[in-house]
């Protein structure tokens, strides 16, 4: 079955290349150890990314709230989705109400599922005019659709925190139209050399007790070894990485 693909890697974490300025490694790794026996992790969590990223800025993650660059890369992506009167789009791990990010960022005309384990029929959701949507209680590795049903299926910052993702690439292929497009933004593990690297993987086991995020996942790896003639998807045309550093 043909499909174009399109995808997008971000660097997660706005820890700069130079932060052995504000960790020092064997410290840092103290405090994760320490957290991770302790009944305050989330407080020693919050501490360190308030070191990282200072207060403010800490705050705007939290609430959802992209850096310029983060919004530019989720616009670029959604510029592929296939043209079409009634085009078909599922997005995975959407985020809930406010939380939904892409959600304003869709063009008028789409009919667009959201899917999210955390769903709720009380939600309000920032839909712009235009857009067709309506949102589904379910996970990314046992999708609740037939096969063939979307001409897109759209999933940003979401592997990482998918228990199983080989098997989430395997219901996106099977719930895609032939030559349907899967476009992803998804963050990885920093290059190896850098500051950031050996902090993501310090700081791994802490994050994802507390975000259920793993740093450490090469996301764009797993992707690309799906696509091929004899893959789950039969090209990837695009695979852009960008760096985030400095961006909150």
């Amino acid at each position: 079955r043909g499909r174009s693909n399109f995808g997008d890697a971000v660097g997660g974490f706005n820890m700069k290349l130079s932060t052995d300025q504000i960790f020092k490694k064997n410290l840092l790794e103290q405090q994760v150890q320490m957290a991770m026996k302790s009944d305050s992790s989330r407080e020693v969590y919050d501490d360190i990314m308030i070191a990282a990223h200072g207060v403010g800025a800490y705050r705007r993650i939290l609430e959802g709230i992209d850096p310029p660059r983060l919004m530019q890369a989720r616009e670029e992506m959604l510029s592929f989705l296939p043209a079409g009167t009634r085009t078909e789009v599922l997005e995975i791990g959407c985020g809930v109400g406010p939380l939904a990010s892409n959600l304003p960022l869709y063009p008028a005309g789409i009919s667009l599922t959201g899917l999210d384990p955390d769903v709720t029929s009380d939600l309000l959701w920032p839909c712009p005019e235009g857009l067709e949507f309506h949102a589904v209680k379910g996970f990314a590795e046992s999708l609740p659709f037939p096969a063939a049903q979307f001409d897109a299926v759209v999933g940003s910052l979401v592997m990482c925190s998918v228990d199983k993702p080989q098997r989430m690439l395997t219901e996106i292929a099977r719930v895609l139209k032939p030559k349907g497009r899967y476009l992803f933004l998804e963050h990885i593990h920093a290059p190896k050399g850098c500051a950031l690297h050996w902090q993501q993987k310090i700081l791994d086991p802490l994050h994802s007790y507390c975000c259920g995020c793993r740093l450490t996942r090469q996301q764009d790896e797993w992707i690309s070894s799906v696509c091929g003639e004899s893959g789950l998807f039969r090209k990837l045309p695009v695979m852009k990485h960008y760096p985030c550093h400095g961006d909150w």
